[in-house]
């Protein structure tokens, strides 16, 4: 199966549907993303999301699209 693994801590869902926060610039992008198995602590996304992309892992649940936030390592 082709597709990138994330940990699954970036997977968030609402209203049944499968996301992710990614980061560009310090700002948070809503993504739709097409999930797939679980493989340990990650998940397979297999669409809407490219190779070398950084998504969020750590926030709060209500950390929303547009937010401007501090990556951590950075």
């Amino acid at each position: 199966m082709n597709g990138l693994l994330v940990p699954a801590a970036a997977l968030r869902r609402e209203n049944g549907r499968d996301y992710v926060l990614v980061v560009a610039d310090g700002v948070t992008e809503r993504r739709a993303v097409a999930a797939g198995d679980s493989r340990g602590g990650d998940i397979m996304i297999s669409g809407g999301l490219a190779a070398g992309e950084r998504v969020v892992v750590e926030g709060p649940p209500d950390l929303a699209d547009g937010a401007r936030i501090q990556e951590k390592g950075t």
